[in-house]
């Protein structure tokens, strides 16, 4: 059965504190982003919401958004997919996965990264590429949402994984993607901002997240200590101005996925 059936999505400016201690029936988590924060339901609580934001003068209701949760993410139903070696189903369906791929069950809750978006799907066929010919023990997964790709990386042969992600429900819902791809043993999912976590030792770090914060990434001399990189998240624009910081770095080019507007980079320390 879908998780959900129908998500109640409020808009507040601000940022809301602790909203797990303040709501209980049909809240779902709440999503950070700049200065809002967004409260998601599974069920209507517009009345609710307004009232105990009155308590905090600095927020602002700005709206309520109805969604069908099939709609979510990508506004169309989320099932069953291969992309390269990997066949990803959400947890709700049965499916019979075909012989000689390797199967990611995800519930991906409210939390992007359930394989649907361009930069997701470049950065699994990226992970395989990187580990036909390699075998890369450790790895440092920043904007780990879903925990989608540190479940593909573990099972490539990854025996530690750090994933990080700064939201709170990210962390939550890749901390159960893990234990349902039972590789728990190996991905430790931390919440934290993507920059302190940099200096990690690993083989291998992805970052699929904002341009901005990979600008950020390539200014920290730790970040060159891995062997392999994938870099993802840009537009078009924004992706020339990552490859020009590039050349003043370590760091070499191996291969550039695109899917319509969004490029990932793959590249590998000099």
């Amino acid at each position: 059965m879908l998780p959900y059936k129908t998500l109640y999505i409020y808009e507040i400016q601000g940022h809301f504190p602790r909203p797990e201690e303040t709501f209980s029936d049909g809240f779902i988590g709440c999503w950070y982003e700049a200065d809002y924060s967004f409260l998601f339901f599974s069920s209507p609580n517009s009345e609710e919401v307004q009232r105990k934001i009155s308590a905090f003068p600095e927020l602002i209701f700005r709206s309520e958004t109805i969604l069908d949760y099939k709609n979510w993410e990508t506004g169309k139903d989320f099932t069953s997919f291969q992309v390269g070696k990997f066949f990803i189903f959400p947890f709700w369906e049965r499916v019979e996965v075909p012989q000689g791929l390797i199967p990611i069950k995800l519930d991906p809750g409210v939390v992007f990264g359930s394989g649907c978006h361009a930069t997701t799907r470049k950065c699994l066929e990226g992970i395989e590429y990187i580990y036909q010919d390699n075998v890369l023990e450790t790895v440092l997964d920043l904007g780990c949402g879903t925990g989608i790709l540190s479940i593909a990386a573990a099972k490539l042969g990854a025996t530690k994984i750090f994933a990080v992600d700064c939201n709170n429900l990210a962390v939550k819902t890749a901390r159960k993607n893990i234990t349902i791809n039972k590789v728990e043993k190996v991905v430790e999912v931390i919440e934290g901002d993507a920059v302190h976590w940099t200096n990690q030792e690993a083989d291998f770090v992805c970052a699929n997240i904002d341009s901005r914060t990979i600008e950020k990434l390539l200014d920290i001399p730790g970040f060159y200590n891995k062997k392999w990189y994938i870099l993802s998240g840009m537009f078009g624009t924004e992706v020339n101005l990552i490859k020009e910081k590039l050349k003043d770095f370590p760091l070499s080019l191996v291969k550039i996925l695109q899917e319509n507007f969004w490029f990932t980079l793959i590249g590998k320390r000099n």
